[in-house]
């Protein structure tokens, strides 16, 4: 029984990969935008400026995303 489910278990890993790889790839292009963003507000504020942004999610725009840094 053991047997059977290492080669289920190997089937599933064969044939989900790419799956899997592309999934991890926007994980980690979501976690670098998440720094970037962190980044960017820290040396807004560092520098004296104020940080705002947002997420407009509507009919026209289906994702806008604005960050302004003013002085």
């Amino acid at each position: 029984m053991l047997g059977f489910m290492d080669n289920y278990l190997v089937a599933l890993q064969a044939k989900y990969a790419s799956k899997v790889i592309v999934k991890w790839v926007w994980a980690v292009c979501a976690l670098v935008s998440v720094i970037a963003v962190i980044g960017y507000a820290a040396y807004c504020t560092s520098q004296s400026g104020n940080f705002a942004g947002g997420i407009k999610l509507g009919v026209l725009d289906v994702i806008h995303v604005t960050f302004n840094c003013t002085k």
